[in-house]
C-alpha cells in the first residue's frame, strides 16, 4: 500500500549535481524538519543549493548521495590501549 502512494503522489529525489534519480519520497515540511516518507534509495546528505546573493528569502534544498568514508574502519581492542593515568 505504502509504495503505491508513494508512487502516485511522491516525487523524484533527483542528484542535485549530477541530475541522477536516486528514488522517489512524499517530501514534507514539518516543524522545521524536512521529512522524506517512503524512500528506499541509498543514504542521502541534504545540502542548500547554492543561489544568487540577492535571493535568499527562498532557500532551495538539494539531495546527493552520502559520501562513502576513505578510512578503514579498525578498532584497537582494549587489552592494547595505553593506559590513561599511569600511577608510577
Amino acid at each position: 500500500m505504502k509504495k503505491v502512494i508513494v508512487g502516485v503522489f511522491g516525487r523524484n529525489v533527483v542528484d542535485f549535481e549530477t541530475g541522477e534519480i536516486l528514488g522517489r519520497a512524499l517530501v514534507f515540511f514539518w516543524r522545521g524538519r524536512l521529512l522524506l516518507l517512503g524512500y528506499q534509495g541509498p543514504p542521502l546528505q541534504v545540502e542548500f543549493v547554492a543561489e544568487v546573493p540577492f535571493e535568499y528569502s527562498r532557500r532551495v534544498v538539494g539531495f546527493r548521495k552520502a559520501i562513502v568514508p576513505d578510512f578503514p574502519r579498525t578498532r584497537i581492542p582494549a587489552s592494547d590501549m595505553p593506559a590513561l593515568h599511569d600511577n608510577d
